[in-house]
């Protein structure tokens, strides 16, 4: 019972954390920012927090291989969601500001397993957080902080463990214009978005069957992305997939159910088979710091059923 209880407070988070919350009277009636306008980025500072809006989140995720060519593939992310702009006890640690949740996921290619847990937490005393100053997010043990350009990540979870150090090879990329990144119609439904495409990764991984963590080495991902009340009521989400080379997109029907996937060297995304993919607004890297737009025509719709 707990467990049922568990997975439906994590549902109800996610939920709270994609695709926007209106609060009970009384409870975070105060006005957040939201994206309206190209930003002005600053770093380091803005990889820390912006709790002056709504939802944001940290998102890692990679692919690794060890001393033996095993390939493994990882998942890290932070979000922080508020509940109000100030806590009702300010003095209280205990009062409640911003809901942290993380997700942590190992995938073994060598096992053909994937593994996972989550965890939710409120800030205090002591729990979960994150500076303003540039990465330091945690929960509840798991964490991810930057110093100078490395980026250390940190989480365990029963057989599970991760510790990597991450290198940018490339700057940032900006989303949409100067980084913000449209999600619908009308003033304010967006946000600012960025992504370091390309991360030099090494470290340690273990999962479930190994007698002791092992070293890795390979490449990430790293998204960032804040808002406020960024979808209209008439929108159910967005559909995001990663590609690290340019490559012919092929789609697949999977025989199981009425979806497409489409593929890539190191990523792969579904959609419904009766629907075009939205993720028309990504951007492809060639060289450090260069960006392009991609056209419509390179996203072509799944061959009809």
């Amino acid at each position: 019972m707990i467990s049922k209880l568990r997975k439906g407070l994590i549902a109800v988070v996610v939920a709270v954390l994609v695709f926007g919350f209106i609060p009970p009277r009384g409870l975070g009636a105060e006005r957040w920012k939201e994206a309206t306008m190209p930003r002005q980025w600053s770093f380091p500072r803005d990889h820390g927090s912006h709790p002056q809006y709504r939802t944001e989140w940290w998102y890692f995720t990679g692919n690794l291989q060890d001393g033996r060519r095993n390939k493994y593939g990882y998942q890290l992310t932070f979000f922080r969601y508020g509940l109000a702009l100030q806590p009702r006890r300010p003095v209280n640690a205990w009062s409640i500001r911003d809901i942290y949740l993380a997700h942590f996921a190992l995938t073994d290619g060598t096992r053909n397993a994937f593994h996972h847990a989550e965890r939710v937490s409120r800030a205090g005393p002591d729990l979960a957080g994150a500076k303003e100053k540039g990465i330091n997010v945690r929960v509840l043990g798991w964490s991810a902080a930057m110093e100078g350009k490395r980026i250390d990540l940190m989480a365990s979870h029963r057989e599970m463990a991760l510790a990597l150090r991450l290198t940018p090879a490339k700057p940032v990329v900006f989303h949409g214009e100067r980084g913000l990144s449209k999600k619908g119609p009308g003033l304010g439904k967006a946000s600012f978005y960025y992504s370091f495409t390309d991360l030099k990764t090494e470290g340690t991984i273990g999962v479930p069957g190994m007698t002791a963590p092992v070293a890795v080495s390979g490449t990430s991902w790293f998204d960032q992305e804040f808002g406020s009340n960024q979808m209209t009521q008439d929108q159910a989400g967005w559909d995001w997939v990663i590609t690290f080379e340019r490559r012919t997109v092929r789609w697949r029907k999977n025989p199981r159910a009425p979806w497409w996937s489409v593929t890539g060297p190191r990523a792969t995304c579904a959609f419904p088979a009766s629907k075009r993919p939205s993720c028309l607004a990504g951007k492809a890297a060639k060289a450090p710091g260069d960006t392009r737009r991609l056209g419509e025509s390179e996203f072509p719709a799944p061959p009809s059923t």
